[in-house]
């Protein structure tokens, strides 16, 4: 096996450990983000544009995933 094949492996399995550690927080995270009453939200959006749109970002491709999977099964 190359070199560049056992690079390309260990980043795949830094990933999937990767995503098993994070996604769980992530769901709180989200979930902590939706259910923040909407005056306090807009004042994020409008102090922290950057953070509020990652936010929205990683609940959008979550949410993405979901309906994939729906679709799938």
């Amino acid at each position: 096996m190359n070199s560049l094949h056992a690079i390309k492996r260990e980043h795949k399995n830094l990933r999937i450990v990767q995503a098993k550690k994070v996604m769980p927080l992530i769901g709180g995270l989200l979930d902590a983000w939706e259910d923040m009453p909407n005056d306090l939200r807009c004042e994020i959006e409008d102090q922290q544009p950057a953070l509020s749109e990652a936010l929205n970002k990683i609940n959008a491709a979550m949410e993405d995933s979901l309906e994939a999977q729906d679709i799938d099964s």
